[in-house]
């Protein structure tokens, strides 16, 4: 696992490729923000088995904060990407804990680990949508939003977590505004219905079987109902909200015991649920197709982990797609977005910035005010000599990537406040004052 934080490797506005997991080098580690990490498997890298795999092997986020050495730590699990935002209190550790606990089940992992201003980068273009499968999708921010929510209600995410998912969320919002990449409620659920489409000429009327009641669940059925399909909704343990989104889109109520059933007169399934087993099987269904006297069934499998087994496919009459399927209606999505995207990356560098501007000014402005108070108490200058000097070092140390916002900042705030130093000292030795 790579352990980097070179610009050299990591350099591009669209090339934030981050680094692979398994040839061992490490770093020095020094500010808040040079011990931040993300650890990444998504589509960008990973097969939906290798992603499914991580998935179920993932303990719980307290079960990592508790055994893992991380002073913040945030998950984010979506139909596409696992991921990790860690805050570490030893960065070196925490890595060789994790190669070791991700290398047990998934000795070749092909995700990315990205530290540093990269992982704040990469955090930025996950809510902004530019690295979703569905590029400009618009489910992603409220998937960050909530995130985060919840670690900081667990007590996981009080300091620059939150700092630094906010200032994504803004980042996110502002694209969306200022962009037309999220336009027509891109999602993966839009491509479903897209996919839908291809293989009916129509879905009104369609006898549409939604399994699973959770906020994918939800956008289909919205969908679902605007193309006049009749809706049935099949829930496992939630009953309350199957039963609102059928009191919402007027769908029929499926229990658990008549799924089978419903399967029989169904157009089209849609599985979305959270079990981390199957929930269709061939050997379930296939005395579910002879009944329905080779009557096409299309199977959207939108769920990670894989709600449906992939024999299903197999069975006579049974039209199976999953999300890996759904990548190449992504792609053609994302070949007409290309134009819009590389504005939105444009903004992203301007929000990161704005972002890595304030860090600096949080961190370094109480040095400067002790810099100007000292100074006016110290009429021969030695103040400015020693502890000047020392700032400026500590600033340009801290302020590395040449190339950022950060370094410029400093350099533009030593040499202005250097000027009016020495502006100070010499109206004192002129006898008059300083402007």
């Amino acid at each position: 696992m790579t352990i980097s934080s070179h610009p050299q490797e990591n350099r591009g506005t669209k090339g934030n490729v981050g680094t692979t997991f398994f040839d061992g080098r490490t770093e020095r580690w020094e500010t808040e923000c040079d011990r931040f990490l993300c650890l990444a498997f998504t589509h960008e890298y990973c097969s939906v088995e290798e992603i499914e795999t991580i998935r179920k092997s993932f303990p719980e986020p307290e079960q990592l904060a508790a055994t893992l050495p991380v002073e913040e730590l945030l998950v984010l699990e979506t139909c596409n990407r696992q991921e990790i935002y860690v805050v570490a209190s030893d960065p070196a550790r925490l890595v060789r804990a994790l190669r070791e606990r991700i290398g047990v089940v998934l000795p070749e992992a092909k995700g990315r680990l990205f530290t540093g201003r990269f992982a704040v980068r990469h955090l930025f273009r996950v809510a902004a949508g530019v690295a979703s499968l569905v590029v400009g999708e618009n489910q992603i921010l409220g998937q960050v939003e909530r995130a985060l929510m919840r670690a900081r209600k667990e007590g996981r995410a009080e300091k620059f977590l939150s700092t630094v998912c906010f200032a994504a969320l803004r980042a996110g919002r502002r694209i969306r505004r200022e962009t037309g990449i999220g336009r027509g409620n891109v999602s993966m659920a839009t491509i479903a219905l897209r996919l839908a489409r291809r293989i009916y000429d129509s879905l009104a009327g369609k006898n549409v079987l939604l399994i699973g009641v959770g906020e994918m669940g939800r956008i289909l059925a919205r969908y679902f109902h605007e193309e006049g399909s009749r809706i049935a909704v099949n829930y496992h343990r939630n009953r309350t909200r199957a039963e609102e989104i059928a009191a919402e889109f007027r769908a029929e109520l499926v229990s658990p015991e008549n799924l089978w059933t419903s399967l029989r007169k169904a157009d089209i399934a849609a599985v979305a649920t959270g079990a981390s087993e199957f929930v269709l099987t061939a050997e379930r269904l296939a005395p579910v197709t002879e009944l329905r006297r080779h009557r096409p069934l299309l199977i959207l499998d939108l769920a990670l982990p894989r709600n449906v087994e992939p024999d299903v496919g197999e069975l006579e009459g049974v039209y199976l797609f999953g999300i890996d399927d759904l990548r190449d209606l992504a792609r053609e999505h994302f070949r007409r977005r290309e134009a819009e995207k590389e504005v939105a990356e444009r903004i992203l560098e301007e929000e990161i910035e704005r972002w890595e501007l304030r860090e600096i000014r949080r961190r370094y402005a109480p040095i400067l005010r002790e810099v100007f108070t000292r100074e006016t108490s110290d009429p021969g200058g030695l103040f400015e000599r020693t502890a000047w000097r020392r700032f400026a070092t500590r600033v340009l140390s801290h302020t590395k990537v040449a190339d950022g916002v950060g370094y410029r900042w400093a350099l533009e705030t030593l040499k202005a406040t250097t000027r009016s130093l020495r502006g100070r000292e010499a109206a004192r030795a002129g006898g008059g004052a300083a402007d």
